[in-house]
């Protein structure tokens, strides 16, 4: 109290006098410590991320497709012996060729055999109609007409084995259609059979035809 009995009012303030401000301040000083840890993540996170950048796989080259040639058919070798014991196809016989069984001269194949044993028929010869690749197909009678008498060249038997044999027959085959002739061996084979279908039991086979 003053002197006169008024009441002074102390301009003094003590922390504990304002507990509001107090907490208040506090408060504010946690807010900006925060922030400024947020602050200092955010700048270390963006110098990782400038320093260490995500790595970008290279573009992957796709192989080009490279063609693969077109392998060129091998030419069928060319029948230059008898052939072997065992089964052959038509026209890979060379001539000479005994054979057991027989039905005709048309089989598609045949089964060649030793011609010491018994065996119903032989291809004596297997003749070429000459020509080269711009002879024009005569046609199958044409081709039926020539046979026999190509079939019963001089040369083509040898006379003096098959006079132990009576009754032979020969037969023939050649191209029938303008396919064959064009795509295969324009060649004609001559087979020798017995017509009482009796074996033979040695090789008939002339030298061939004389030049």
């Amino acid at each position: 109290m003053a002197p006169d009995g008024t009441a002074v009012v102390s301009r003094h303030r003590s922390g504990r006098g304002a507990p509001g401000v107090t907490q208040a301040a506090l408060i504010w000083a946690a807010v900006g410590l925060l922030a400024l840890i947020v602050l200092v993540g955010l700048f270390y996170l963006g110098q990782r991320l400038v320093a260490s950048p995500v790595p970008v796989a290279p573009p992957t080259t796709s192989a080009s497709a490279i063609p693969t040639p077109t392998p060129t058919p091998t030419p069928a070798a060319e029948i230059t012996a008898v052939q072997p014991s065992g089964l052959h196809e038509w026209n890979t016989l060379f001539g000479g060729e005994c054979l057991e069984p027989y039905a005709s001269a048309w089989e598609e194949d045949f089964t060649v055999v030793d011609c010491a044993a018994a065996h119903t028929a032989q291809l004596v010869y297997r003749g070429d109609f000459g020509g080269d690749a711009t002879t024009v197909f005569p046609g199958e009678a044409a081709l039926a007409a020539q046979i026999n008498l190509l079939c019963t060249t001089p040369g083509i038997l040898d006379l003096t084995t098959a006079g132990a044999y009576p009754n032979l027959q020969m037969q023939g085959s050649y191209p029938i259609t303008e396919e064959q002739w064009t795509d295969g061996p324009r060649n004609y084979y001559c087979f020798v059979s017995r017509a009482s279908a009796e074996p033979l039991t040695a090789s008939i086979r002339g030298a061939g035809p004389a030049a």
